[in-house]
């Protein structure tokens, strides 16, 4: 059972950054940029892009402040692929490649991590599935 002491329980206590950190998930050129994946598809990704200066802005706060900041990036090379994933892919008719290692479409938008930041790569939708991201 858990002691008072070890408990977070004010706002204060929770976002200090020893005990936080900001997940930067996806923010890759096949979702973000002009030329990519998303916009390949008819997505507005004007809309997309316009949340990027506010998550840069985040984003250089947060390493100022200490906080860890991990990145997680989606790589969907065919060998990776789940067969749910290939499925939903060819009932959405959204079979043209994404996300490959070593490609433009996998860099990220905008923004790098810093040479101390974990990167996570994921090959699911979730990053939470077969990566170290808990750790």
């Amino acid at each position: 059972m858990a002691k008072d002491n070890d408990l977070l329980l004010t706002l204060e206590q929770k976002v200090a950054p020893v005990h936080t950190a900001l997940v930067v998930v996806d923010v890759q050129n096949d979702f973000v940029a002009e030329g990519g994946f998303f916009d390949r598809t008819g997505a507005d990704v004007a809309s997309i892009q316009a949340a990027i200066p506010p998550l840069l802005r985040l984003i250089e706060h947060a390493r100022r402040a200490g906080v860890l900041i991990v990145f997680v990036r989606a790589i969907y090379d065919p060998e990776y692929l789940s067969g749910p994933m290939i499925e939903r892919n060819r009932r959405c008719h959204l079979e043209m490649p994404r996300c490959l290692t070593g490609t433009w479409s996998a860099d990220c938008y905008q923004i790098e991590p810093a040479p101390d930041e974990p990167i996570v790569v994921k090959n699911r939708y979730s990053a939470y599935m077969g990566t170290s991201l808990d750790e």
